[in-house]
């Protein structure tokens, strides 16, 4: 799970928004002005991923995704969450292809302020890997569960 994160994020970032990311410590010591986005997934992977970035970030993944156009605040809005679209799609598809069974993601939510979890989590897994660009930083953290495969009922 681990692998496939640390390989499709910074891809996705660079190919995206021309961010080139490397492999930090997890845990960032402080986060400025936090973004939260809460992505689960259902299927034969049953996961919940929260990403957690400064919006100084998110403002230099827009700019790079816009190449630097002026826009509006709902285009910056529509501009992000379509990189969180891109990455989790890509993320699932590797999912998919690994676990030969098919998940799909629901729509991501992205807030503002760092992300509390409300419910004791019932995934048995967990994974949190972290990334920096320059002296800003992300971390990821996915609870999952991947389902044992019934051949259907018969």
């Amino acid at each position: 799970m681990e692998d496939i994160i640390k390989t499709v994020c910074p891809s996705v970032t660079e190919q995206v928004s021309g961010i080139s990311l490397k492999n930090a410590d997890s845990k960032p010591i402080s986060i400025d002005n936090p973004i939260s986005v809460v992505v689960m997934s259902r299927g034969n992977f049953m996961s919940k991923a929260i990403m957690t970035l400064p919006l100084g970030f998110v403002k230099k993944i827009v700019d790079g995704m816009s190449r630097g156009m002026e826009l509006s605040s709902e285009d910056r809005e529509a501009y992000f969450r379509e990189y969180v679209n891109i990455f989790f799609g890509r993320f699932i598809s590797a999912i998919n292809k690994k676990t030969g069974r098919p998940s799909r993601f629901v729509i991501p939510v992205v807030l503002k302020g760092m992300y509390q979890e409300t419910a004791e989590s019932f995934y048995k897994n967990q994974v949190e890997v972290g990334f920096a660009a320059d002296d800003q930083g992300m971390q990821i953290t996915m609870k999952y569960d991947v389902l044992p495969d019934y051949g259907g009922i018969e």
